[in-house]
């Protein structure tokens, strides 16, 4: 599930808290390993989710 994804998750189940975990565990992806918590958090703050 793409960060974008997990918000929209997120808002479905109507959530107090937004808590994205398992990111970061394995090293395959071209993008930066950080770049998934930073792109959570923007979506999060975009959609008003607490995180």
């Amino acid at each position: 599930m793409f960060p974008s994804e997990a918000v929209l998750a997120a808002q479905d189940l109507n959530t107090k808290f937004f808590l994205p975990i398992h990111w970061g565990v394995f090293t395959l992806a071209m993008h930066s390993w950080d770049e998934p918590a930073k792109e959570s958090v923007k979506y999060a703050e975009k959609a008003g989710l607490r995180y």
